[in-house]
């Protein structure tokens, strides 16, 4: 017996709170705060067709190969269960039936075979349980096979680890508990933290490697623990954020498929969950297009629905990257390591060149907060620079217009926003890039552009204030923009370059308070002096001026840089073209 995957249970104190992500029909039973088990009620039913318990069969029989397979379902009580297999439209296929009769005392299990696994293409199994007792208690279960795993695994956790501590270490608390120290996973399963920061206590990390490190960011972070892993005989490797806002199940799930999967090029991207609104769906897997921008697959599909579950069965043919906030993939497909981008980048870079299969899995899953209130000069410097790589390595000539266009789209953006610490970012970026390859192997950790940055006046750091403009935010600014649509006197606007070049005196001198995530719309910002950037997730935000002179100067560097670029654009696209990392140059670093 082989289990595949667990029936698992609302996470109690977690952020996992919806029950719609475990059980459907939750209003008809109860979950024991001291066991993990539900009570379902005398003819009461509840349905498994979730995020975090369907058993995707479509997937397993696309990547592996299934002879046999089975449900067991441990409980007390009576009760009717039905194996279905949901597919599109809302259309529900009955499989297999039974009786329950568990001991109600000590309870029990019964196990059902699903005939023929291997017929089903498409659709989830799950099953339906109605209680025929006064009350049904469900205890677990699992899906399983009898057949033999077709590889032999030893799965290793890389966690990059930058200041993190009370996270990394709650994280490895929980991992140690349910499965380091797990006689199933224990041979099978390793975690290898790699301390850019240099501040963990490695005795207090039992069962765990702790790797002291520099400060090479992701791409360097990363890069240690997979050598680490090659060097000392694991066959797969899993890249993940150091605060391990997940369910350990989707690790154990991740170490199944890949004793059973049958191409070594498939890698596993995790199901990206939204922090702010976890039953929402940030991507899963991602294409870089081949015009050079980004597009995020299945963004914004709402789990609390079977609806929306059953839009993640169909592959994508088009993701070709995914996230490292969690993928997983097989050591020995690897053609090149990371490329030292610090960070941005490196998981499109690394999965564009190692061309790996990529692949999701219902219920493997992490969630990320919002990577715009991250936002700030050298995330933009980092992610242009990144993106600029890319496009010049892999499409130079499909992606020509689209990223020069979109270079000026951000530009113009972020002046018009009176953010010009990124508009200084953003021209060193280019810069930097038409400098060569040597702007990322003499400076892997950015260090020289970081401190440019910090040099910048208009720095856009935040800082906490205590500042309650959520029913402005939600209705005054709504109004604001509603306002300048309609009354605006556009054509005054563009002659004074959206209020830049008119005098003090012309300028309104109240500040305008805006999301932190805002990206300028020229009517908003419009004759206002100052703006107030607000993150409402952590009550900072900071302060950005209109500066005629800063503007004027940042542009003239701006045109220069783009110019320069857009003419020598064939010429770096053949110095960029394919360039890589190698072991030794990755050593010489970790020497230093």
């Amino acid at each position: 017996m082989n289990t595949l995957q667990n029936i698992i249970f609302n996470q109690l104190n977690s952020d996992y709170s919806e029950q719609q992500f475990f059980f459907c029909d939750s209003g008809s039973c109860l979950q024991s705060e001291k066991d993990s088990n539900l009570i379902v009620f005398r003819h009461k039913t509840i349905a498994t067709n979730t995020f975090f318990n369907a058993f995707d069969i479509s997937f397993w029989n696309r990547n592996c190969v299934l002879n046999s397979l089975f449900l067991t379902v441990r409980g007390k009580g009576k009760a009717y269960l039905k194996l279905l297999v949901l597919t599109d439209n809302d259309v529900r296929t009955v499989v297999a039936d039974e009786f329950l009769d568990l001991d109600p005392v000590k309870g029990g299990s019964s196990d059902i075979e699903i005939p023929e696994p291997a017929r089903f293409k498409k659709g989830l199994l799950y099953f339906e349980l109605t209680a025929l007792s006064d009350e049904f208690v469900l205890d677990g279960g699992s899906f399983y096979t009898k057949d033999a795993p077709v590889n032999e695994v030893r799965l290793g956790i890389v966690v990059t680890h930058f200041n993190h501590q009370k996270e990394v270490f709650g994280f490895y608390s929980r991992l140690n508990a349910e499965i380091l120290s797990d006689s199933e996973f224990k041979d099978k399963i390793r975690m290898v933290i790699v301390d850019n920061s240099q501040n963990l206590d490695s005795s207090v990390f039992e069962n765990a490697v702790v790797l002291p490190n520099k400060n090479l960011g992701g791409s360097g972070g990363f890069t240690r623990g997979l050598m680490y892993l090659k060097e000392n005989g694991f066959t797969n490797c899993l890249f993940m954020d150091d605060d391990g806002d997940l369910l350990l199940e989707s690790i154990k799930r991740t170490e199944k498929i890949f004793e059973y999967v049958k191409d070594s090029q498939k890698a596993i991207a995790g199901v990206l969950l939204s922090d702010e609104q976890p039953y929402l769906t940030r991507e899963v897997g991602a294409q870089f297009h081949q015009k050079g921008y980004v597009v995020l697959n299945h963004n914004g599909v709402d789990l609390t629905y079977s609806s929306g579950v059953i839009q993640l069965c169909e592959p994508n043919p088009f993701v070709n990257y995914g996230a490292w906030c969690y993928f997983a993939f097989n050591i020995s497909a690897l053609k090149y390591l990371p490329f030292p981008f610090f960070v941005r980048g490196d998981d499109i870079y690394f999965s564009l060149q190692n061309q790996f299969e990529i692949i999701s899995e219902m219920g493997i899953s992490c969630r990320v907060p919002s990577f715009e209130s991250k936002e700030s000069p050298l995330t933009r410097y980092l992610g242009v620079r990144s993106e600029l790589l890319i496009t010049l390595s892999h499409n130079p000539f499909t992606a020509k217009r689209t990223l020069l266009k979109s270079l000026w789209h951000r530009f113009s953006g972020q002046l018009y926003s009176y953010n010009y610490a990124s508009c200084w970012a953003l021209v060193r970026a280019i810069n930097d890039i038409a400098r060569g390859p040597d702007s990322f192997f003499k400076d892997p950790s950015a260090q020289k552009a970081r401190e440019f940055i910090a040099s910048l006046p208009y720095s856009e750091k935040k800082t906490a204030v205590k500042f309650n403009s959520e029913q402005f935010m939600e209705k005054d600014f709504d109004r604001r923009i509603s306002f300048r649509k309609l009354f605006s006197h556009t054509f005054f606007r563009h002659l004074s370059i959206n209020g830049l070049l008119l005098p003090h005196a012309c300028t309104w001198k109240t500040t305008l308070v805006v999301p932190k995530s805002y990206q300028a719309d020229k009517k908003m910002l419009y004759r206002h002096d100052a703006v107030y950037y607000y993150d409402k997730n952590t009550d900072s935000g900071y302060f950005a001026y209109r500066d005629p002179k800063q503007a004027l100067k940042v542009s003239i560097s701006f045109l220069k840089a783009f110019r320069h670029l857009k003419k020598n654009y064939k010429k770096l696209s053949e110095t960029y073209r394919n360039i890589s990392s190698s072991e030794e140059y990755w050593n010489s670093q970790f020497k230093k």
